[in-house]
Order: C-alpha cells, then sequence, then structure tokens
C-alpha cells in the first residue's frame, strides 16, 4: 500500500518564510497565506491533504472533536453515525485522557496530532496505557512499601519507648538491690561488730562473776576461822523468808534467773531508782567486804549467820567498813552507777553457802 503524503512540520519546513497553509473549519487545506511560491506546491499540499481526508477522516484532532460533537450528525439527520462514530473514536479518546493524567506527559497529544497512521498511533497509546499502568502499579506497590516503612517505624519507636522504660525499670531496680546489698553489708558488719562486742561482753561478765565467786570463796574460808556470828534460833535468817524489807525504793528492772548478753543469767536483781538514794540493809549482821570489785564497782557484803550472805553492788558511796555490825534498816551506802552502769542501779545477791538463790520471796512485796 502506498504511503500518502501528509503535512507536518517537515512538511512546512518546505514552504517560504513568512507563508503558512490555509484550512476550513473541518481541516481541509483551502490555500495558503504569504510566500513567493506559486501554487503548484500549495496544490499539491491541498491535493495529498484532501485524499487523507477522504481516506481517514479522523487523522487530525480537529475532526476528531468534530467527528465527536453530537449535533454534526443531528443536522445532518444521522443521529446512528454520531453512536458508531463515538464508540470508535470514544476509545481514543478515554485513552488519550488516561495517559495524559496518568503520565503526566504530552506524548499521546502529539500522536494524535501528528496524524500518522492511526492503527500504529492505536497501538503505541495502547503501550502507553500499558506503561501507564505500569506505573501506578508500581506507585501502588512503592505507597505500600512508604505505609510499611511507616508503620515499621512507628513499631520501632514504639518498642524503643518500651526498651527505654524497661531500661528505667532495670536501672531502678539494680539501684534498690544495690542499697539493699549496701544495706546488708552495713548490717552484717554491724552484727559482727555486736558480736565481737557480745563476745567481749560475755568474757567481761564471765571475768566478773568469776571474781565474785572467788572473792564468795575466799570469805567463805575467811569467816570459818573467824569467830561465828551470833544468831538467835528464833530469829535466824532462814525463818524470815517473806519477811524482808527492800534494800532501796525504786523499780525493778532484772529478776534472779533472767538471761543477761552473752547467756549469761543473772546471779540476783537489779534494781533502779534515784541517784544517791539510801541502800539498807535487809537484815542485822556484819559487814565481810566493802571494796572495790570489776563489774560490781562499790561493792558491801553483810554476814547474816547460818551461812547467808547479802550483797549490794554499783553503789555511789559507801558507808560501813568491814567488820562493823548493821541492824535490819541500817543505811549501808548510796545508790549509784558504779562498775560501768548506765544508770543508778543497785545490784541485790542473797547466798546460801556461797551459792545464790533467788531473793524475790523473800520480801513481803512482790514490788520494791
Amino acid at each position: 500500500m502506498m504511503k500518502l503524503p501528509y503535512t507536518n512540520s517537515n512538511d512546512c519546513a518546505m514552504l517560504e518564510p513568512n507563508s503558512w497553509v490555509k484550512r476550513d473549519s473541518k481541516g481541509a487545506i483551502v490555500g495558503t497565506v504569504g510566500g513567493s511560491y506559486g501554487g503548484g506546491i500549495q496544490a499539491n499540499l491541498a491535493e495529498s491533504d484532501n485524499r487523507i481526508r477522504a481516506i481517514n477522516p479522523y487523522r487530525t484532532w480537529d475532526n476528531l472533536q468534530f467527528s465527536l460533537d453530537p449535533n454534526n450528525y443531528v443536522a445532518a439527520g444521522d443521529p446512528t453515525g454520531f453512536s458508531h462514530t463515538l464508540n470508535k473514536q470514544g476509545v481514543f479518546k478515554r485513552v488519550w485522557t488516561s495517559l495524559f493524567f496518568a503520565s503526566g506527559q504530552q506524548e499521546p497529544v502529539k500522536l494524535l496530532l501528528n496524524q500518522r497512521d492511526p492503527g500504529q498511533t492505536g497501538r503505541v497509546l495502547v503501550y502507553y496505557q500499558y506503561f501507564g499502568r505500569a506505573r501506578a502499579s508500581q506507585i501502588a506497590a512503592i505507597d505500600a512499601h512508604l505505609a510499611d516503612l511507616a508503620r515499621l517505624d512507628a513499631e520501632l519507636a514504639a518498642e524503643e519507648e518500651r526498651l527505654a522504660a524497661l531500661e528505667a525499670r532495670q536501672k531502678g531496680e539494680l539501684t534498690r538491690l544495690t542499697d539493699a546489698r549496701e544495706r546488708r553489708g552495713r548490717a552484717l558488719v554491724s552484727l559482727d561488730t555486736e558480736s565481737k562486742n557480745r563476745a567481749k561482753e560475755l568474757e567481761r561478765l564471765r571475768e566478773q562473776q568469776g571474781g565474785l565467786e572467788k572473792l564468795v570463796r575466799e570469805l567463805r574460808r575467811a569467816l570459818e576461822r573467824a569467830p561465828k556470828f551470833p544468831t538467835d534460833s528464833k530469829d535466824a535468817f532462814a525463818k524470815l523468808r517473806g519477811r524482808l524489807t527492800w534494800p532501796v525504793a525504786g523499780r525493778l528492772a532484772a529478776s534472779y534467773g533472767q538471761t543477761r548478753a552473752g547467756g549469761v543469767k543473772w546471779d540476783g536483781m537489779l534494781l533502779t531508782g534515784v541517784q544517791g538514794s539510801p541502800v539498807r540493809a535487809v537484815y542485822h549482821g556484819r559487814v565481810v567486804y566493802a571494796d572495790w570489785l570489776s563489774g560490781l564497782g562499790l561493792l558491801i557484803i553483810v554476814d547474816h549467820g547460818d551461812g547467808y550472805l547479802s550483797l549490794y553492788g554499783h553503789n555511789e558511796r559507801l558507808y560501813k567498813d568491814v567488820g562493823e555490825r548493821v541492824t535490819a534498816g541500817d543505811t549501808i551506802a548510796t545508790l549509784g552507777d558504779s562498775g560501768g552502769r548506765p544508770r543508778p542501779e543497785l545490784y541485790f545477791e542473797i547466798r546460801k553457802g556461797g551459792r545464790p538463790v533467788d531473793p524475790r520471796p523473800w520480801f513481803k512485796t512482790p514490788q520494791p
């Protein structure tokens, strides 16, 4: 099939400058304006263009618009022709419109306006449509990837916040554990120190107890050699259980048999009172010891006969000397804190045959 010449930018270049083709309302060439060439070339162009239009009346965009105007068909009395043309040309218009806005380029417009073969133009438009769909698909995929990235960013930010909160909690827990470990260490040091102190206190108490026991043994040996203290069977000390008067006014702080520091038990009782209060003899007898003893401070011991002794320790001052006789109620010392006591206290014991006995049943009242 022979190609027919048609007017395009190259054909226009053959014309003389300052001249152009003149067309009618339907796009047919009807003449030229300007230029110095004769009418031969213009006549050939007009004839070629008319022959092209006769073969395909829709090669130009103006004719396409004209063919898509229903008023032209109604005026010509051929409405069915408009429908037939619309069905054919509507495809190209839809393709051109979709590609024009999808691709963002004007290549489809150029294809429609360059007046080339409509079959080739249709195929190229279809290709453009495929390209547009592929580009739209790629754009949709990119949008989906961007949405996934945004979601992952949000999840990552949430995870970072969770990890930061977890790290803060772990730091707080570590701080608490460190503080607890330090407190435990201090407590262990304190317990170790206390244990050592208790051990020292136990050793000291045992030494004091041993010193008192040694003193009592020595006193017993001395009393065995000395003249016996005269006692009347009617007023013997053994018969005074529940009849004695407390040696000092105050409060009972420790009782006989109670456990002291280090597991050592009290062999007597501890009475608290006012500093300098009078300490009185519980019964008549003879002073056999009046001096300082480690752990008991200023100590005075009275022999009541029949192997009974009464001991008064931690005194502030002693008023009787060894060998002096006392009667029940005599002031023999004053209350103090000698011997390392933290407050004014009196240590009181009753011994029979050198062994300590519970003094509480010997008094008239359960409290001083």
